[in-house]
């Protein structure tokens, strides 16, 4: 089983954008979504059957609307066949292609991947040396430029980016793996989910 509670979090992020100033459909999609936590409060995740390994999902939307000027980025990390990490957050810059967005999601989770790497080296019992943790990406255009050398774009801060995520995988604690969207668990994260993959989702489960 993947994930249980990650798969609602694009619905979460969105409502939390209007916490202070609610009307009655986000009411009532509130509802709905307390209502479906009651429905699988039974569900549960577990690690026991799988193999101790990290591996991460990213993914990430472009400027949807003219009101919501900034991209979105979203990841997922998977550990002995549960979820331990996932979240859905708003780029701290605005980006001004698709390919700029995508380098900013995956220098996010790169960092997180980093962080939790860390975290994984300070317990004693945990294989080591670690190998490289795998990023599953649905972008082949992300993948060719994350390993290069050069990045051509104009802008310092998704160069800086760039450069730092290039840094980690020549010190092989990240690697980058491309998937399918269809198979990327991140996707999700930064769209509507449909009422098919839910069900498909609870198959898993």
């Amino acid at each position: 089983m993947h994930c249980i509670r990650s798969y609602i979090v694009f619905t979460i992020c969105k409502l939390s954008r209007y916490t202070s100033n609610p009307n009655i459909d986000h009411w009532k999609a509130i509802t709905r979504v307390f209502g479906y936590l009651k429905r699988t409060i039974n569900f549960r995740l577990f690690y026991n059957n799988f193999i101790a390994v990290l591996e991460g999902y990213i993914d990430s939307s472009w400027i949807t609307s003219a009101s919501d000027n900034k991209s979105t980025s979203g990841w997922l990390f998977i550990l002995g066949g549960g979820g331990v990490s996932w979240a859905l957050k708003k780029q701290t810059c605005i980006t001004y292609f698709i390919i700029e967005s995508k380098f900013i999601a995956l220098a996010t989770i790169s960092k997180e991947t980093k962080w939790l790497r860390n975290m994984l080296l300070d317990i004693k019992l945990w294989p080591q040396p670690m190998s490289s943790i795998s990023l599953h990406y649905d972008s082949q255009t992300i993948m060719s430029r994350a390993f290069s050398k050069i990045y051509n774009e104009k802008s310092k801060d998704i160069s800086l980016r760039h450069e730092y995520t290039r840094q980690l995988i020549f010190d092989g604690i990240i690697t980058i793996v491309y998937v399918r969207s269809c198979n990327n668990l991140a996707d999700p994260f930064t769209k509507g989910i449909s009422r098919d993959l839910i069900r498909l989702l609870l198959v898993w489960t």
